[in-house]
């Protein structure tokens, strides 16, 4: 083989190499984002959400916990965190006073993976469990850590702009917060109904419960016991 053929070789091998390397860099940027509703609980959360099977979904919830004895410290904290805010989530909308010791309990998980790596879903998780304490702490404890939950969110949505449950998060907090705190109830708005756009079923039933279109959830779940979150 003459030098040229070895050099064109060496070339496209190259080349090759770039192209693939820009594509894992890309597609693992994009693999960031998540269409799910609480990633590998989605299927779980469609259920609750359409039929309240909650001793069911709660069983289910200890059990993934205790299979979960074999994982390595990221994954085992990634998903302790999941499961403490799903847990936290059927406790408010039950009104069950154990919310807030899940949502403490999902901040500590939360962190831990944040600490073996700063990546999308650390960062919603750190934002989420703050946002949601926010509902049963001090108004100290909000002004305290308020910039510090906007901060993992940004990130978050920084490294995966199309992430829902992000994108919920930053509708909900625009929706909610004052002024002063950077709300904006329009601008949530606008958000939220971006997000009925990809049209999952629960993202879109709560949703439309926050904007008090009970009757567009009714068609998503009609016989769901919580057709109307705002009242529970």
């Amino acid at each position: 083989m003459g030098k040229y053929n070895i050099n064109l070789v060496r070339f496209k091998y190259i080349l090759s190499f770039i192209i693939i390397f820009v594509l894992m860099v890309t597609t693992g940027i994009q693999a960031e984002s998540d269409y799910r509703y609480r990633r590998d609980l989605d299927a779980l959360a469609r259920e609750f959400y359409s039929t309240g099977n909650i001793e069911e979904i709660k069983a289910e919830l200890d059990l993934r916990e205790e299979k979960m004895s074999g994982k390595i410290d990221l994954d085992y904290n990634i998903e302790m965190a999941e499961l403490e805010l799903f847990r936290a989530e059927i406790a408010e909308i039950l009104g069950n006073d154990q919310a807030e010791n899940h949502l403490e309990n999902a901040l500590e998980f939360a962190e831990k993976a944040f600490e073996l790596e700063d990546d999308a879903l650390t960062n919603r998780l750190i934002a989420e469990s703050y946002i949601h304490l926010f509902n049963y702490k001090s108004a100290f404890f909000a002004i305290r850590n308020g910039n510090r939950a906007l901060g993992y969110l940004e990130r978050a949505l920084e490294l995966a702009p199309d992430d829902l449950l992000a994108k919920f998060l930053e509708g909900n907090y625009l929706l909610n917060a004052p002024s002063i705190g950077g709300g904006d109830p329009d601008k949530g708005r606008e958000v939220l109904l971006e997000i009925t756009e990809e049209e999952h079923p629960v993202f879109n039933f709560i949703i439309y419960n926050i904007l008090e279109k009970e009757a567009k959830a009714a068609e998503i779940y009609p016989d769901s016991p919580w057709l109307d979150l705002n009242s529970q």
